[in-house]
């Protein structure tokens, strides 16, 4: 929740769904492309801070797979 009050809530395009659709129904060219400026905004709004989170993740998970190789290593030669 932490994230999406901070980083993503705040950053989103304020046009409303009857707005977007009426973008959608509209049909122009101009239109359609302002409604898939405002789609693309939005999803990279959402996919950065989840993908931050999942990079940290991912590299604590790697700091102990190697923590965990070492003193296994440490066991097998009788060193712990």
């Amino acid at each position: 929740m932490f994230v999406a009050t901070q980083f993503i809530i705040q950053k989103l395009n304020p046009a409303s769904d009857a707005e977007r659709q009426a973008l959608a129904a509209d049909g122009s060219a101009a239109a359609l492309d302002k409604l898939s400026a405002i789609t693309a905004n939005d999803l990279e709004v959402i996919r950065n801070p989840y993908l931050a989170i999942g990079v940290v993740v991912l590299l604590v998970l790697f700091v102990i797979a190697i923590k965990k190789c070492r003193v296994l290593k440490l066991c097998q030669k009788g060193l712990i």
